[in-house]
């Protein structure tokens, strides 16, 4: 046998394990309701503009405007890579909004001018472009995450939390 390679997912249990009793009790200690104990399962890529897809995954005639939409048929999650590079303009996440059907969720990663300096001045003026931005996604907006740069280690852990810890609580 090839490793996790099945010949039939018949006999395949694709249920998750119950919540570990000490999970519950956690959550709710920290006034979480319960559907956060109901977990939901995203499947998406880190990119939607591929071009090597044309032809293959995606139909041959197919231009780059639509590539959004397309992968929003197939996948109901991304995760938003390009936010690690820039904040996007405000017009340019409202057409991504609009090209995704009531599903489909944008998981936003943070800028790394932010992640990489978040000690600085800029990082609070940055923030509040990025969530402002992101925040127009609605209900289309998923999990946010933080790449850490490649030398984070426990001596930076309170720059973090200072940072996470400033920020607005409806982000």
């Amino acid at each position: 046998m090839e490793f996790g390679h099945v010949s039939t997912t018949d006999q395949v249990d694709f249920r998750l394990p119950p919540t570990h009793s000490q999970t519950v009790r956690v959550l709710a200690a920290h006034g979480r309701p319960a559907y956060h104990l109901q977990p939901q399962v995203y499947i998406g890529c880190p990119t939607w503009s591929n071009k090597a897809w044309k032809g293959t995954y995606y139909p041959a005639g197919i231009t780059e405007k639509d590539y959004l939409h397309w992968y929003s048929q197939q996948f109901n999650a991304i995760e938003l890579n390009t936010t690690f590079y820039q904040v996007p303009p405000l017009l340019l996440v409202q057409r991504w909004q609009e090209q995704v059907g009531p599903d489909f969720v944008f998981c936003p990663k943070l800028p790394q001018k932010i992640t990489r300096e978040w000690h600085l001045p800029f990082a609070k003026t940055l923030s509040l472009q990025f969530y402002e931005a992101l925040l127009s996604l609605q209900e289309h907006l998923g999990l946010s995450f933080l790449q850490l740069p490649y030398g984070f280690g426990p001596s930076e852990l309170d720059s973090l939390i200072n940072y996470l810890q400033a920020l607005p609580q409806e982000w």
